[in-house]
C-alpha cells in the first residue's frame, strides 16, 4: 500500500513539474516573440523619413502592439499605425499616441 502511495506522489509531483515548466518554456517564447515584433515594429519607424521614431513608444504584449507617444498631427499617428499593422507577428494595433498641441504663438495668432 505504501508503495502504491509513494508511486502515486511521484506521479504526481512529475506531472506538476513538467506542466509548470512547459507553462514557463510558453511564457518564455510568447515574451521573446513579443520582443521580436516591438523591435520590427521600432525598425519599421525609423526607417519611414516622416516619422519621428523617438517620439513613438511600442510595447508589444502577445500580439497586440500598444503605440504611445505624441506626434506632430493626426496624420502622423495614423501612418504610424498603419505601419505597425502591415509588421509580421503584429494581431492588433492600440493607437494610444498623441497629437501635440501647436505652439502657443500659433494658437494666439488665430485667435
Amino acid at each position: 500500500m505504501r508503495s502504491v502511495k509513494r508511486t502515486s506522489l511521484v506521479a504526481a509531483l512529475a506531472l506538476t513539474v513538467g506542466g509548470c515548466q512547459m507553462l514557463k518554456e510558453h511564457e518564455t517564447a510568447g515574451y521573446v516573440g513579443d520582443s521580436a515584433t516591438t523591435a520590427r515594429v521600432r525598425q519599421a519607424l525609423i526607417k519611414d523619413p516622416t516619422i519621428e521614431a523617438s517620439a513613438v513608444g511600442v510595447q508589444t504584449y502577445e500580439g497586440q502592439v500598444t503605440l504611445i507617444g505624441v506626434v506632430d498631427n493626426e496624420a502622423a499617428a495614423r501612418r504610424v499605425g498603419r505601419l505597425a499593422e502591415k509588421i509580421p507577428g503584429v494581431r492588433t494595433v492600440q493607437n494610444d499616441l498623441q497629437v501635440a498641441a501647436p505652439p502657443a504663438e500659433l494658437t494666439a495668432r488665430e485667435r
